[in-house]
């Protein structure tokens, strides 16, 4: 199963597997473990995902960013 594939049938279950019961989320569990091949563990955050899964990253400072705001001088008026 191609990685389109699994996306797609990750999406067609996703929402029968939010509104299931204990017992049939353990079969759909079962089902979409075995079809994919995803750990267990992987597979209950992927049906459980909202939204995309990670945020992007911030960019964070350089070390010379730093040095160069901290060689201005600073004005008290």
């Amino acid at each position: 199963m191609g990685k389109n594939q699994r996306q797609a049938y990750l999406k067609a279950i996703r929402l029968r597997y939010r509104r299931a019961g204990k017992k049939a989320k353990a079969t759909i569990l079962d089902e979409f473990c075995a079809v994919c091949g995803y750990h267990r563990k992987y597979a209950i955050r992927s049906l459980n995902l909202r939204g995309k899964l990670r945020k992007p990253q911030r960019a964070s400072l350089s070390v010379t960013t730093v040095i160069n705001h901290a060689e201005t001088p600073l004005v008290c008026l």
